[in-house]
């Protein structure tokens, strides 16, 4: 671990300070440096997260009594509660209350990524729930095509890079790019 950041540390200007976020406290222990430890949202920053994202239309609703319920959902973490507001975004603002209540039942009664073998402190139950609502959300094509992408894992020789993909997805290269956009839109590989 101590490589991958000793490069960091020898390019920075002298008064630069480096932000290392993980959500492995295995890892935060390795790097022996200090460590502090990011809460979720409180209910003021959570209800400011829906305000920016669903903008003017949100302000301008009577009943918003869905939003509690809707943090709550996601234990008011912010990647959690921010990939659960694109998927109320793409509704129209009328049918929000319904769609959040909606979100909220999968949410409580989904399944996360289970298969995924990872310690207990270092697993984000809401994250992982909020990233399946996504993927659940994506078509059987578009699925196959995300899960296809983890043959180009990070570290790995393959570059990441349209045409490589498009070779993988059998598409020409402007369908690649507007999967890439479906799938970038729905959070699932960000």
């Amino acid at each position: 671990m101590q490589l991958l950041v000793e490069p960091l540390l020898e390019a920075r200007p002298q008064e630069a300070h480096i932000l290392i976020t993980t959500r492995s406290h295995w890892i935060g222990e390795r790097l022996n440096m200090p460590i502090y430890q990011l809460d979720v949202l409180d209910a003021d920053e959570a209800m400011a997260l829906l305000q920016a994202r669903l903008g003017s239309r949100f302000r301008s609703l009577r009943d918003t009594s869905w939003t509690t319920e809707l943090f709550t959902s996601v234990g008011y973490h912010t990647l959690a509660l921010d990939i659960v507001l694109y998927l109320l975004k793409r509704v129209g603002a009328d049918r929000w209350a319904k769609q959040a209540r909606t979100l909220t039942s999968q949410l409580q009664h989904g399944q996360g990524f289970e298969q995924l073998r990872l310690d207990s402190p270092d697993r984000q139950r809401w994250v992982e729930l909020s990233l399946r609502l996504s993927y659940d959300d994506l078509t059987p094509p578009e699925q196959s095509c995300f899960r296809q992408l983890g043959v180009m894992a990070a570290d790995s020789d393959s570059i990441f890079a349209a045409e490589n993909i498009a070779e993988i997805w059998q598409l020409p290269l402007e369908q690649t790019y507007v999967m890439l956009e479906r799938l970038t839109g729905a959070w699932i590989s960000k």
